[in-house]
Formats: structure tokens, sequence, C-alpha cells
């Protein structure tokens, strides 16, 4: 299964468009809808987040190690710590400017549109340009009941390097 197959599969168990009826997926449950407006963001923790950032929009599959995930606002400089997930992560950017950089590879610029795929336990982080504030869509499965495992923070003369 390609990475876009698997996404669409993923996708396919919460939001039933046509293009879902020819996938092997079948959800066993009626459409959930949660409203915006019932949500409640969070601020990013600070032993996974250096600087200023929002975790809005939280979703997650009702399957034992589905897919979970949420859209994330880093302000300018804000960014994670250094971490890594099993079976690795999507990013969609909507808004902004950002870095994303996988340990010992150079950081790679991220703009509105870009589609980031991150390998299983690939060690990166990700967050917003030192000039710009950055927002994305973050989507990752679990495996054995975890998605994600934190790490240090990327220091300063790394993210300076990473400008």
């Amino acid at each position: 299964m390609t990475h876009l197959e698997k996404i669409l599969s993923i996708l396919c168990l919460s939001i039933p468009v046509a293009a879902c009826a020819a996938s092997a997926v079948k959800p066993n449950y009626d459409v959930q809808v949660s409203k915006y407006e019932a949500q409640k963001a969070s601020i990013g923790a600070a032993d996974k987040f250096t600087g200023q950032v929002l975790v809005d929009s939280n979703f997650k599959s009702d399957l034992e190690d589905g897919y979970s995930g949420a859209m994330v606002n880093f302000e300018a400089g804000a960014r994670a710590a250094w971490h890594s997930h099993p079976r690795g992560q999507t990013l969609i950017v909507i808004e902004g400017e950002g870095r994303v950089q996988a340990k010992g590879k150079q950081a790679q610029v991220i703009k509105p549109g870009d589609v980031v795929w991150i390998p299983p336990n690939q060690v990166h982080w990700h967050g917003a340009a030192a000039e710009h504030s950055m927002s994305h869509i973050a989507i990752v499965e679990a495996e054995g009941g975890r998605a994600t495992d934190w790490m240090q923070h990327v220091t300063d003369n790394e993210y300076a390097k990473a400008q």
C-alpha cells in the first residue's frame, strides 16, 4: 500500500466520501462530527515544545492503535522537541513557514500545501521559522498504545543552524 493509499484509508475511517466506497476499510459506526466550538485547544507542554504552541482541533480514531492528530499552531521561533513515531508521521502545512529536520540531516523549509512524511522511528523536529508562524495538521498512528517518543529539546544553536 502506498503512503497516499494509507492516508486515504485512515481518513476513510472518519470521512465517508465516494472515494472511500471502493476502499477495503469499512467503518463499523456512523459518521461522527466533533464541532469545532466544543473542542478545547491546549497549550503545548513545556517538556515537548519550545516557545508558544497551541494544539487545536484534536482528532482520534476509535480503533485500538488507530490514528490521531491535531492542528498545531507554532508562533515564530516555536518548535517541537526531538521526537519519533513508531509508525511515522504525516504533516500537512496549512499556513506560514516552518522547518523540519531529521537527526543528522539538513533542515528543510516547509510552506502551505507541503505534505511531509516522516518515516517510522526517524528522530526529528518541526516548528515555525524564526520570523514566521506556522500551522500544520499532524497525523500519527499508535503502536502498542504509543504514538510519540519525546526526547530532548532542540537547542538554540541547532535551531539557528536550521534557519
